[in-house]
């Protein structure tokens, strides 16, 4: 397999992993509003910047530091020890019926992350293309706003 197209894999799950946690950062939402509860859990997600744009690029070094760990569980794992939660953690906190009829973060996330989850439990064993297809099959997801890819798309052109 092309070293460009494994790195070009990599950098995609890091980026779906990563932008899992982006939108996690509006857990202050439901926080302030009182309908979660330990705060201190969420501590590094909260210090994320509210701003989108500001966040993503906040968090770029950490995905371009992460992207070039060699195995999926090593990204998963080194996302889990930067924010002190887990990609398992972040899909209960997008199950939690406080983000009922929000225009942000939450439910609609919960099927993405479910999927990211399955694809890191699996990316190791599976060839390219089969990467490849899983990866562009999430970004087609659709979340509050439009879609995975062209979540992705904004955040990096803006």
């Amino acid at each position: 397999m092309p070293l460009s197209l494994k790195n070009k894999s990599i950098d995609d799950l890091t980026d779906l992993i990563c932008l899992l946690y982006h939108e996690a950062r509006n857990v202050r939402h439901p926080l302030k509003e009182g309908k979660l509860s330990k705060k201190s859990r969420y501590e590094k997600l909260l210090n994320l910047p509210t701003n989108r744009n500001l966040a993503w690029k906040q968090l770029s070094k950490t995905r371009d530091k992460f992207a070039k760990l060699s195995t999926s569980i090593d990204i998963k794992d080194a996302f889990n020890h930067e924010f002190h939660i887990s990609l398992e953690d972040l899909l209960q906190l997008y199950k939690e019926p406080c983000w009922k009829d929000s225009s942000y973060g939450g439910n609609k996330w919960f099927p993405i992350c479910k999927e990211v989850i399955s694809l890191v439990d699996k990316f190791d064993s599976i060839d390219e293309k089969e990467r490849l297809f899983y990866i562009n099959s999430i970004k087609t997801m659709e979340h509050n706003t439009g879609t995975i890819e062209e979540k992705l798309n904004r955040l990096e052109s803006e």
